[in-house]
């Protein structure tokens, strides 16, 4: 019986080397699936109970635990460039940073409303309607 012709093997690339995408990286981040899967839940549960603090203060740790993953994200990035077909600029870092910071920050001022009338305290997220466009500028004004 003849041998059969072996096919070349075809060899694996280090994901290194892979073309990355924002939105494919964010999809299969494991890390970001725990959170993410949890913020409909939480979302749910603020609506149905808004006068609670507990519906509030889950609602507040699955933000923060978006913007942490996101801000662990971001860092990792910004230490491994290689992963980017072009590094992150500058300006788009540090709005990234900026609009992440200013969640946590209004996560922080959710639950302090939230401990004195939790029916407020989802009216701290509208903050971020602000902290967007502020952040766009400082992207915008920041060479490199």
């Amino acid at each position: 019986m003849p041998a059969r012709p072996s096919k070349p093997r075809r060899r694996r690339s280090h994901p290194a080397q892979r073309p990355t995408s924002a939105s494919a990286g964010l999809a299969r981040d494991p890390a970001l699936r725990p959170a993410a899967t949890f913020l409909p839940f939480a979302s749910g549960l603020v609506g149905e109970y808004p006068g609670l603090l507990p519906s509030q203060c889950l609602y507040a740790a699955a933000m923060a635990g978006m913007a942490l993953t996101a801000l662990w994200q971001l860092r990792h990035l910004r230490l491994h460039p290689e992963l980017c077909h072009s590094p992150i600029p500058a300006g788009v870092r540090k709005a990234t940073e900026m609009r992440i910071f200013g969640l946590l920050g209004t996560v922080v001022l959710a639950v302090l409303i939230a401990m004195l009338d939790p029916r407020f305290a989802t009216m701290a997220f509208m903050l971020m309607a602000v902290i967007g466009p502020w952040s766009a500028r400082v992207e915008r004004r920041t060479p490199g």
